[in-house]
């Protein structure tokens, strides 16, 4: 039995074509945008793109930014044709984030394949609760939404473990349903659901490899489960020196490796 969870490493917009990123993809709309061979190169890995079997996640910013880009959305979407559109969201606010997706999810349905929701809350019970609200739409027969559990969740009782084992088995959302959006301080619930649990969930996301490369000051980084604690403001735009292309490759293929287990 193999299980895979598919990895999208999240990088700048410049170096889509140039690292081995695989085919499923998380893009920022308003970095990619800015980016003319990124969006060439994310076109042609979208529903009418020349280049099969790849997944391309377009995110509206909310965590980047503070608050979702609706505009760089939109207008992002009309050129790439993605697979997936994050639906807006507002970051731990339950109310809020029902209400844009009240006010989105019919548009947003027309544009992609699915719409992923993001459930918020400024806690367990408020975040289960937005997520109880979000089900017809998940579970409806009407294109059918995935979601996207933020990594704010693992910071709360019971972490991000328990929010997807309450959605999987109280509200019976399927996994292939589930994505893992960002890393808060480890890998480790990526590979306790691939290697221990054996949990198909949708895929995963996060910074890590970029991040740790653009920090690695010597030739070579040892791989770990935790997430690099280096903040680098605008790390979007700095620019990967030759040595530090090999390792960011390194630390893609390390976590990629994470969400695939044989057995």
């Amino acid at each position: 039995m193999t299980v895979r969870i598919p990895f999208a490493p999240v990088l700048g917009p410049r170096y889509y074509q140039e690292l081995d990123v695989g085919h499923y993809h998380m893009l920022q709309a308003h970095l990619v945008r800015e980016d003319a061979g990124a969006m060439h190169w994310a076109y042609e890995r979208g529903r009418d793109g020349k280049f099969r079997g790849h997944k391309v996640i377009l995110d509206c910013g909310t965590w980047e930014l503070g608050e979702p880009d609706v505009d760089s959305l939109y207008s992002t979407a009309m050129t790439l044709h993605p697979q997936i559109i994050v639906c807006p969201d507002s970051f731990q606010d339950r109310e809020g984030t029902l209400k844009l997706a009240e006010e989105h999810v019919s548009r947003l349905r027309m544009m992609c394949d699915t719409v992923m929701l993001v459930p918020q809350g400024d806690s367990m019970a408020s975040w289960c609760e937005c997520l109880d609200y979000m089900l017809p739409w998940v579970l409806g027969n009407d294109k059918p939404c995935c979601i996207g559990v933020p990594k704010v969740v693992e910071s709360y009782p019971g972490g991000r473990v328990g929010a997807v084992i309450y959605a999987i088995e109280h509200l019976g959302i399927p996994p292939n349903r589930i994505h893992l959006l960002g890393v808060w301080d480890t890998l480790w619930e990526v590979d306790l659901f691939s290697s221990q649990w054996r949990i198909p969930l949708m895929g995963f996301d996060t910074t890590w490899p970029f991040l740790d490369a653009l920090d690695c000051h010597i030739t070579a980084k040892v791989p770990s489960l935790d997430r690099p604690k280096v903040v680098i403001e605008d790390w979007h735009e700095w620019e990967l020196k030759g040595w530090q292309k090999m390792v960011a490759k390194m630390n893609i293929a390390y976590v990629r490796r994470i969400g695939v287990t044989n057995g």
